[in-house]
């Protein structure tokens, strides 16, 4: 499936573009989400979507969690 990603940086950014998004979107979704050091939970819990929801295959997510842990154990 086709994607594309827009970074914002100000609380007035996010609300001109969310607000655009909402009237410029026509039939498509858009996932809106925060970019922390959780990107499991920014694209899973702390998510919204703007139309239908679409699956989200997180399991990159869950595989990078995996590597730190390792990552994390080999450097104790």
């Amino acid at each position: 499936m086709a994607m594309f990603e827009v970074n914002v940086f100000t609380p007035v950014q996010f609300g001109a573009f969310v607000a655009w998004l909402v009237v410029n979107r026509g039939p498509l979704s858009a996932l809106v989400h925060p970019n922390t050091d959780d990107e499991l939970r920014d694209h899973t819990q702390r998510a919204t979507w703007l139309g239908e929801r679409v699956v989200v295959d997180t399991s990159l997510f869950y595989e990078m969690r995996k590597r730190e842990a390792e990552s994390k154990k080999e450097g104790v």
